[in-house]
């Protein structure tokens, strides 16, 4: 059960990897899927950790479902 959920928002994750990608020494890209209904949720964390480039990506049913990030 673990694996599936954080037992809150569902965003916990998001928050632990995008405070190490915004760390000044990180380089690179992080790609992460995302749920269908997370987009806008992500995006404020995202901008929380001041990463301002990054691309939502659809699935064959036109839901963003990846993320890519990068510095």
């Amino acid at each position: 059960m673990i694996a599936l959920t954080d037992r809150e928002s569902g965003l916990k994750f998001y928050e632990h990897i995008f405070k190490i990608a915004s760390a000044e020494t990180f380089c690179g890209k992080v790609y992460c899927e995302i749920g269908f209904n997370q987009k806008e949720d992500i995006e404020k964390i995202l901008m929380k950790y001041k990463i301002s480039t990054y691309i939502f990506h659809k699935d064959y049913s036109g839901k963003f479902r990846i993320l890519e990030a990068y510095k």
